[in-house]
């Protein structure tokens, strides 16, 4: 049986020794890659079918290799995106944005599925998670009930340029009728809304670093050593806003997940009350946070779901109006790892608890924000109903053998208490090698950055200028860079557009190259693909050196966000990946490819 699932042969003697999951794991690094991916999936408990159909069959060979044929070889292009999966040969044909849209076979009973509660799906990039999700929101929007008005389905995520992103996906799959019926908004902006619809407090909202500024001058004044800002902040929206803690009382039963610092009763006192005297400074300037909105909006519409409740045991109060019902009926999110305890808190009481009525898709290696949650002390219970996703449809092998170089000694949860791997994560696509390019200095590496975009901008054949247009993207770590780049691509006559926070300027011509930082490049594919600066300082921030020592759990847990970022835009590119950098080399990345 595993000589037919594509075990090399001179392995078996070896393969009967192995007793262990430690003996197996040491094995599978150092075997040819169908061999480990078999062993894998059996031990992961498949059935020997299951493993040759999503295993061995998408990679078996249509006819014998004869290996003595060298011209064949050479003449075999290097460079475009193949596979001998059926489905995915199919879809390559077609047009980047249908490839977007893509649903293989294998995964289409996850987005039709009935499920019993909330659902999560989990795997590495380019498994086709958010094509799920999408797929969800049609499969959800076809079935609601004769007479539905309005758009009872959320499809949510965290950043707004990605929100953005799966609305012009959903078109393309789903057409304006059934798109219709789907509100599709990034988190932080429902919250805002519904704080809004309240008539609640008229304040101005700041981000993190302002958020930063405040807690160090306040801290300053009282002369308060004991917490950095940083901790402070970190603490008071995981922790105190996330989990809307109303009392002192509260805060001390409250979980701390994934906070690292022990605090005692007396420092959980002391937190407190340099939070209450916070949240009063912000009070009085007439401001607050982000997560701030995120609290108020889930208290008002936990009190909402409350009314919803009542409304529902009385029949004379049932039909009562909207203020009595919960406002979907289906809520679907993207990107679940960047979530905060609020967000998730918010979502929870939006929707009645019932069939379908939650369903979530992330990956907790690719998590840049600092929220870590327990979805199960939250009211989210996706116990038994979580399904994990390894075949990637879009990362390249090449591509995915780097990327997963990037993540080497980290360990990531699972959403609920539990941990997360990308064992089994393999890729049915095979491509050209990523490339790693070193310079002197910053304007050596923004040339070679030009002329690589000039050339695969070139490449494009004339009747593929439209499918290729807006495919490829330049990945920086700060704006500064970002400025930089557009300034020489513009200067050498390409045309090019900064991502913003809504996404790349709906001016942009279709052949614009897209140019933006990392967190932008969230939830985002390219067919060409490069990382500039990837250099020590910027991957990881040189700030980190100077809190080492002094706040270490703040480093390990920023260095960490640092390393799945660079994990997050290595696995954006389809076809090809060029990382660049100046100086030193990010630690992070490979010695060589």
């Amino acid at each position: 049986m595993l000589l037919q699932l594509g075990v090399a042969e001179p392995l078996l003697p070896s393969i009967r020794k192995l007793t262990t999951e430690d003996q197996l794991l040491q094995f599978v690094d150092c075997v040819p890659q169908l061999t480990s991916d078999v062993l894998m999936a059996l031990h992961d408990g498949k059935t020997v079918d299951e493993v040759m159909e999503i295993v061995t069959a998408p990679v078996a060979a249509p006819e014998p290799v004869d290996t003595t044929d060298y011209a064949a070889a050479v003449a075999r292009p290097s460079t475009p995106v193949t596979s001998d999966d059926e489905a995915l040969r199919a879809i390559l044909a077609e047009s980047f944005a249908r490839w977007q849209v893509f649903l293989h076979p294998t995964q289409r009973k996850l987005a039709d599925n009935t499920y019993n509660g909330p659902a999560r799906i989990s795997g590495g990039p380019g498994t086709g998670k958010t094509i799920v999700a999408l797929h969800r929101a049609l499969h959800l929007a076809i079935d609601l009930p004769a007479g539905t008005t309005g758009r009872p389905i959320l499809l949510t995520t965290f950043n707004r340029n990605l929100a953005a992103d799966l609305r012009t996906r959903l078109l393309e799959l789903a057409g304006p009728e059934h798109t219709a019926r789907v509100e599709i908004v990034n988190i932080d902006s429902l919250a805002a809304r519904v704080v809004s619809d309240a008539d609640d407090s008229r304040r101005s909202t700041i981000g993190q670093e302002a958020e930063i500024r405040e807690w160090k001058a306040m801290l300053l004044e009282l002369g308060e050593t004991r917490f950095s800002a940083e901790f402070l902040a970190a603490e008071w929206s995981q922790v105190i806003l996330g989990q809307v803690l109303g009392s002192r009382a509260d805060y001390f039963r409250a979980r701390r997940p994934g906070r690292g610092r022990q605090l005692t009763r007396q420092d959980r006192d002391v937190v407190w009350q340099l939070t209450e005297r916070f949240t009063k400074r912000l009070a009085d300037q007439n401001v607050w946070t982000w997560q701030q909105v995120a609290e108020r909006a889930a208290e008002l519409e936990i009190a909402r779901a409350d009314r919803a409740t009542a409304a529902s045991s009385d029949s004379a109060t049932e039909q009562s109006g909207p203020g009595t019902r919960y406002r979907y009926q289906h809520v679907i999110v993207d990107e679940a790892q960047d979530l905060s305890p609020a967000h998730w808190k918010l979502l929870r009481a939006m929707v009645a608890p019932s069939v379908n009525d939650m369903f979530l898709v992330g990956d907790t290696h690719q998590r840049i924000y600092d929220n870590v949650v327990s979805l199960g002390s939250l009211g989210v219970n996706i116990r038994g109903r979580s399904h994990k996703l390894t075949l990637s449809y879009r990362t390249t092998r090449q591509i995915l053998k780097l990327a997963l170089q990037l993540l080497h000694g980290e360990s990531y949860d699972n959403l609920d208490d539990g941990t997360e791997d990308l064992a089994g994560y393999r890729s049915l696509l095979s491509g050209g090698e990523p490339e790693l390019v070193p310079h002197v200095t910053w304007d050596d590496e923004q040339r070679t950055i030009s002329a690589q975009v000039r050339a695969w901008l070139g490449d494009a054949q004339p009747g593929a200028v439209t499918q290729t247009g807006g495919r490829i993207a330049v990945c920086v770590p700060t704006r500064a860079l970002a400025a930089d780049v557009l300034a020489t691509l513009t200067a050498d006559g390409v045309e090019a557009v900064e991502i913003g926070s809504d996404g790349p300027a709906a001016s942009a011509g279709a052949n614009a190259v897209h140019v933006g930082t990392m967190h932008r490049f969230k939830g985002l594919e390219y067919r060409q693909l490069i990382i500039a600066a990837a250099s020590q300082g910027y991957i990881p921030r040189g700030f980190l050196d100077r809190i080492q020592d002094t706040d270490p759990h703040r480093y390990d847990r920023e260095r960490k966000k640092d390393r799945s970022l660079l994990f997050v835009a290595a696995t954006r590119a389809r076809d090809a990946l060029v990382i660049t950098y100046h100086g030193n080399a990010s630690p992070f990345l490979p010695t060589q490819l």
